[in-house]
């Protein structure tokens, strides 16, 4: 095995490791702030107001409105990732008996051999 075939082959392992681990950290950091919009709500809801009414300038008001905004993102964001998902998933097990007729066939699935 020639060395640039096999820096080739470490470099696209990495490449492929670093997309996931950087996936991963999003999908955590997109938890962490679902839950901590949560909490902050939750804990300062019954907060000591020190203004009237609720358009005053309360900073505490002014983040709990961020939060709720953020978390409505948020949510639609799930929402819509659900519906893609399970939309997906229908059509694939839809698809699934059709596929002889569909034309997917590889060369490796009608077992051909190649000679040179």
């Amino acid at each position: 095995m020639c060395c640039s075939t096999l820096n080739t082959q470490t470099y696209n392992e990495l490449s492929r490791r670093a997309v996931r681990v950087t996936a991963l950290l999003l999908c955590v950091l997109y938890a962490a702030v679902f839950l901590n919009s949560i909490s902050y709500v939750a804990a300062h809801l019954n907060h000591i107001h020190d203004h009237d009414g609720t358009g005053g300038a309360c900073a505490v008001c002014v983040h709990i409105a961020a939060s709720e905004k953020l978390l409505k993102q948020l949510s639609s964001a799930y929402a819509a990732t659900a519906v893609i998902s399970v939309g997906l998933f229908v059509t694939l097990i839809l698809l699934k008996p059709m596929r002889p007729c569909l034309g997917l066939n590889t060369l490796i699935s009608l077992k051909v051999r190649l000679n040179n």
